[in-house]
């Protein structure tokens, strides 16, 4: 039986299959082995009693395609518009000696089967998260050329910032409202998704170990007080420091009133102890005054 964020997940994709063509690309199995829908078939709201009574294997995301799913064009276009639109965005590209390589590199992003499914689904069902992904994702790339990485980790950087909260759509996505207080067994949920997000890589088995181990570390931070696991200091790899910056910052650029230069720098000044020194000063582009105004 499904607990309540199994049954949430299944009814997220069943209500997708309602309004977009998903066609099982393999056939889906309880974990007991019993059969429960054939390969090529289309989904829709018929099947959500059926899905929704069993632990599925393999999981739904690795079992199923989608019409007009997210692609490196769809993501290139999305990316654009945002730095166009935000100034804090606009500010990174502009203190690049080649523009071009904050977007070429997207086209070699590995979008497997099931991660394309998730993105799918969130691009319809969870449009901010989408964007976040991607916001956390020229972050990265951001810090990773101002650091010297090479292309192949440019390329891993940019991969673990789109995937690293594909986690969150395996919870239900009333638990990520600020406004709501939560129980101690939700924050303990909450705090599993880049373990979920890790797992769901790992299932796809086409990511190498540097995006892997930057997803599951997104939350961490040097002083030791992030999550999943309360790592520290040299536990935390290069990876997962640029991502676990660049989704803070990401996170306060998510919130519209706190958008201005002046939030941002308060917001990373006071938690200096708990990012890398040399990548904090890299990003201190964002907040550099001088200009005469602000955001």
């Amino acid at each position: 039986m499904h607990d309540s964020n199994d049954t949430y997940y299944t009814r997220c994709v069943i209500e997708l299959a309602d309004r977009v063509p998903v066609i099982t690309s393999q056939a889906i199995f309880s974990v007991t082995g019993m059969k429960l829908v054939n390969p090529g078939v289309r989904l829709n709201s018929t099947f959500f009693e059926r899905l929704a009574r069993h632990n599925l294997l393999p999981p739904l995301e690795q079992c199923l395609q989608v019409e007009n799913g997210v692609d490196h064009d769809t993501l290139i276009e999305i990316a654009r518009e945002m730095v166009q639109e935000e100034p804090a965005l606009q500010r990174l590209t502009q203190s690049l000696p080649d523009v071009s390589v904050f977007f070429t590199l997207w086209k070699k992003i590995n979008l497997s089967e099931p991660v394309v499914f998730l993105l799918t689904l969130a691009r319809e069902q969870r449009p901010q998260l989408l964007k976040h992904s991607i916001r956390v994702a020229l972050i990265s790339l951001y810090i990773g050329i101002r650091v010297g990485a090479s292309l192949q980790h440019l390329i891993a950087l940019a991969s673990a910032g789109l995937f690293h909260d594909l986690g969150e759509l395996r919870i239900d996505a009333s638990l990520f409202d600020p406004h709501r207080r939560l129980t101690a067994e939700e924050r303990i949920l909450l705090r599993t998704h880049p373990a979920i997000s890790q797992h769901i890589l790992l299932n796809a088995a086409a990511y190498p170990v540097e995006v892997l181990s930057a997803v599951v570390q997104h939350h961490e931070r040097l002083d030791g007080s992030g999550y999943p696991f309360g790592m520290s200091n040299s536990e935390i790899n290069r990876f997962g420091r640029i991502l676990s910056l660049a989704e803070a910052i990401a996170s306060k650029l998510d919130m519209p009133r706190a958008k201005n230069k002046t939030a941002l720098e308060f917001m990373l000044k006071l938690n200096a102890h708990q990012f890398d020194a040399n990548m904090l000063s890299i990003m201190s582009v964002l907040y550099a005054h001088g200009d005469g105004h602000s955001d």
